[in-house]
C-alpha cells in the first residue's frame, strides 16, 4: 500500500509540474493545480494507523485454510485471479515464502524489478503478463507494452502475454501456453539461467540509452495526455456552467420565493384567526418594529427572475448533459407547483390568500398556481415554452 501511495504522489507531482506552465496561458488550469495539490497534501498529512500487519499471500503457508484466497486477493484483476486458479489446479501448487511451488515449477506473483512490476514470474525467468482489453488495446498501451517487453528481454527475461479473454473463456489453453513457453524440456535446455533472484539480474545486460529515452518520451506523452484531458474536462465544465448557470439560478430563486410565500400565507391566516385583542397586540408590535420604515409592496421584495431555457451548445455531449439537467429541474419545479395547487384545492382559505399574495408580488406565471390548470409533463412544458417564444419573441418559460 505504501508503494502504491508513493507512486501516486510522484505522479501527481509530475502532473503539477506540467500544469503550472500551462496555467500561465490558461488561467482556469489553476483549478486543476490547486485540486491536485490539495489531494497531495491530504495524503501526506493524513495519519497512518499503525497496528498488526494484515495477513497477505506473502506470509501464507499450506497450513492456512485460506491461503489460496490470500493469493487471489493479491491479484490486481479478475483475469489474473482466474489465471492463478488455473495454474494452482493444474500443477497442485502450494505456498512457500510468498511463492507457489510444485515439482519443476516455481510461480511468483507481483514481482517488482527496477521500475516495473510483473504479473507472474515462472522459475525466476519467465514473465507471464495477463492483458485485459481495457488497458492494453490502445495505441499508447501497445507502445508501453513494447517498451516494457524490450526492457525485460534486455535484462535476461522471457515474456509471454496472454489475453484476458483466453484466461476467462479457455483457461486450459492459457495453461498450455505456459507449458510450451516455460516448461517443455527443449525450451528449458535452450535457456541459461543466470540467477535465481530477479534482482541479481540487473547487471546481466545493460539497456542502451535510446531505450531509456523512449521510456522517458512515453512517460512525458502520458503526462501530456493527462493534462490535455484535465484541461478538456475543465473547459467542458465551464461551457456547461455558462450555458445553464442563469437557468439554474432562476429556478433556485423561484423555489426560495415560493417557500417564503407559503410561510407568509400561513402567517397571515394565523394572524387572521387571532381574537381581536391578540390581533391588536400583534399589529401594535409590528408597528413598533417597523417604525420609521416605508411599507414596501410585495413586488419590490420578490424579484421574480424570468426562466429562460439555455441556448444550444455545439458539443453534443455537453448539450445532452444540459438537456438532462433541465429535465430534472423542470420535473422538480412541476412537482412543487402540483403540491401547491393540491393544497389550494384542499384548503380554499389558503388558496385564496396565497393567490392574492402571489398576484401582489407580480408573479409572472400565475396560471401555474391556478387550481384548474392541468399538470403538464416536461415535454409539454417545453412545447409551452416554444409556443410562447414564437408568439411574443421572448424565451420565457410559461
Amino acid at each position: 500500500m505504501a508503494n502504491k501511495l508513493d507512486k501516486t504522489i510522484w505522479r501527481r507531482l509530475g502532473i503539477i509540474a506540467v500544469l503550472i506552465p500551462v496555467s500561465l496561458a490558461f488561467s482556469y488550469v489553476w483549478f486543476g493545480v490547486l485540486f491536485i495539490a490539495w489531494t497531495l497534501w491530504e495524503d501526506l498529512t493524513s495519519p497512518r494507523v499503525e497496528g498488526a500487519p494484515p495477513r497477505t499471500w506473502v506470509t501464507a503457508t499450506p497450513e492456512d485454510d485460506d491461503w489460496l484466497a490470500l493469493f487471489i486477493r493479491g491479484c490486481e484483476s479478475p483475469a489474473e485471479s482466474a489465471f492463478l486458479k488455473a495454474m494452482v489446479s493444474e500443477f497442485c501448487l502450494l505456498p512457500n515464502e510468498g511463492k507457489l511451488l510444485a515439482p519443476g515449477i516455481s510461480l511468483a506473483m507481483q514481482v517488482k524489478f527496477q521500475q516495473y512490476r510483473f504479473d507472474f514470474v515462472i522459475n525466476n525467468i519467465f514473465i507471464v503478463e495477463i492483458d485485459g482489453a481495457t488497458y492494453h488495446s490502445s495505441p499508447e498501451a501497445v507502445e508501453r507494452d513494447r517498451i516494457r517487453d524490450e526492457f525485460s528481454l534486455a535484462h535476461g527475461f522471457k515474456v509471454l502475454r496472454i489475453p484476458a479473454s483466453v484466461v476467462f473463456i479457455t483457461p486450459f489453453k492459457a495453461v498450455q501456453q505456459v507449458k510450451q513457453f516455460a516448461l517443455e524440456p527443449i525450451a528449458a535446455q535452450s535457456i541459461q539461467i543466470v540467477s535465481k533472484d530477479p534482482v541479481a539480474l540487473s547487471g546481466v545486460k545493460r539497456k542502451p540509452i535510446e531505450h531509456y529515452l523512449k521510456s522517458l518520451k512515453g512517460g512525458i506523452f502520458s503526462i501530456t495526455e493527462g493534462v490535455s484531458e484535465l484541461a478538456k474536462q475543465i473547459g467542458d465544465a465551464s461551457v456547461h456552467q455558462a450555458a445553464i448557470g442563469d437557468f439554474r439560478s432562476a429556478i433556485s430563486l423561484e423555489r426560495y420565493y415560493m417557500e417564503s410565500m407559503v410561510k407568509k400565507t400561513e402567517h397571515r391566516i394565523w394572524e387572521a384567526n387571532l381574537d381581536p385583542e391578540q390581533r391588536a397586540f400583534a399589529q401594535d408590535l409590528r408597528n413598533k418594529l417597523t417604525e420609521g420604515e416605508t411599507l414596501r409592496p410585495l413586488s419590490d421584495a420578490f424579484k421574480w427572475a424570468r426562466i429562460i431555457y439555455p441556448n444550444t451548445v455545439t458539443d453534443p455531449l455537453i448539450q445532452q448533459k444540459i438537456v438532462s439537467e433541465c429535465e430534472s429541474l423542470f420535473l422538480a419545479r412541476n412537482q412543487m407547483f402540483s403540491e401547491i395547487v393540491d393544497r389550494c384545492i384542499k384548503d380554499p382559505v389558503f388558496g385564496k390568500v396565497f393567490r392574492e399574495l402571489m398576484e401582489e408580488s407580480k408573479f409572472p406565471y400565475m396560471h401555474l398556481v391556478h387550481p384548474i390548470r392541468p399538470r403538464l409533463s416536461f415535454r409539454a412544458l417545453l412545447n409551452d415554452y416554444s409556443h410562447q417564444a414564437e408568439n411574443d419573441g421572448a424565451s420565457d418559460l410559461k
